[in-house]
Order: structure tokens, then C-alpha cells, then sequence
């Protein structure tokens, strides 16, 4: 699973200056950092039965800093 910008206590002093945020979420469809809880169903399905046939893969998950407009 690859997340995108995530807010953690780690990442604190990073996201802390209003103009990078603005440059950094401009590239996002969802237009917020996520949070460690966007990551969790992401998890749960990978660990689940659901999940067992999914092998080799990176996952984005990352609120469409994927997808271009």
C-alpha cells in the first residue's frame, strides 16, 4: 500500500507551513492530507480472506494525488 500525505505526529512540523500545504493539496482530488485512519480499510481487505488473491501489488491510497486532471 503506498499512502499519500498523512498527517502523523512525525509529519507535524512539515505540514505546518500553510503555503506548502496549499502547493502540496493542489495536486490532491480530495483536497485534505489524510489521516492514518484513511489507510485502515485498505488494511483490513489485505489482511482479510477478501484480500488472500492480491499478491505483488502496491496499492495507492492517496485522496487521487494519482490521477491527473
Amino acid at each position: 500500500m503506498a499512502l499519500g500525505a498523512t498527517r502523523t505526529p512525525a509529519t507535524d512540523e512539515f505540514l505546518g507551513d500553510p503555503e506548502r500545504n496549499k502547493r502540496i493539496l493542489s495536486q490532491y482530488i480530495v483536497r485534505r492530507f489524510g489521516e492514518p485512519e484513511d489507510g485502515s480499510g485498505m488494511v483490513v481487505f489485505l489482511a482479510s480472506a477478501a484480500g488472500a488473491w492480491v499478491t505483488g501489488q502496491t496499492v495507492p491510497v492517496n485522496g487521487g494525488y494519482s490521477v491527473t486532471l
